[in-house]
């Protein structure tokens, strides 16, 4: 029974996981039809992407704090 329960929750964290990349994706898509210039971070550095898809660097951004995101974790629906 505790390797269904592992096999499910690989499952719906993998659903879980495309669900975000498909959204961020289609938001980045609908938000390069507007004429805002587009901010992304490449190689630690800030840049304005325009609507001709022109790159313009905008600064040097400081390092990212190193953040540990564990392994494994489990999903529940306690509220608490």
């Amino acid at each position: 029974m505790k390797k269904e329960n592992n096999i499910l929750e690989t499952l719906a964290t993998g659903a879980l996981a495309v669900v975000v990349v498909r959204t961020l994706f289609k938001a980045f898509e609908k938000a390069q039809e507007t004429e805002v210039p587009l901010l992304v971070e490449e190689d630690g550095a800030l840049y304005e992407i325009n609507r001709g898809k022109q790159k313009k660097f905008i600064r040097n951004l400081p390092p990212r704090p190193h953040i540990h995101i564990p392994q494994s974790f489990t999903l529940s629906n306690e509220q608490g």
